[in-house]
């Protein structure tokens, strides 16, 4: 897949700030968005990315998936985390057949992309 081609589910949307670029992966449902960050935007210098469920919203939650050196690794990464959770996402409410919720499936696809140290920590529900 081309760098700048989105998956299907998925528009990516650049942001330039500050002659800073900041490239947004927005689920179709605009229920998720993750995000890379450039290095002159972060405290350690690597690219970080980061998850937002209900972003541009009071209910926004945001987590960070981690930090990498390279800006390609950074959008495999982001990749990665759209496969996982495009592939265990039920949409929305689900239909009780046995698929996961948005929430069930961001912290899925966190546990998989995070660093080891980072694996299992669960992204809160609504109903908690």
């Amino acid at each position: 897949m081309d760098g700048d081609e989105s998956p299907t589910n998925w528009e990516r949307r650049t942001h330039e700030m500050r002659s800073t670029v900041y490239v947004d992966y927005v689920h179709g449902s605009e229920d998720v968005r993750i995000r890379i960050t450039p290095p002159e935007n972060t405290a350690d210098g690597g690219h970080a990315l980061d998850v937002t469920l209900f972003p541009y919203t009071e209910s926004s939650e945001s987590y960070d998936v981690r930090a990498v050196a390279s800006r390609d690794c950074a959008e495999r990464i982001a990749r990665e985390f759209i496969d996982l959770f495009d592939g265990a996402y039920d949409g929305p409410g689900g239909d009780g057949g046995g698929g996961t919720t948005l929430e069930g499936a961001a912290t899925y696809a966190l546990q998989r992309t995070r660093p080891t140290e980072a694996v299992g920590t669960d992204v809160p529900s609504r109903d908690s």
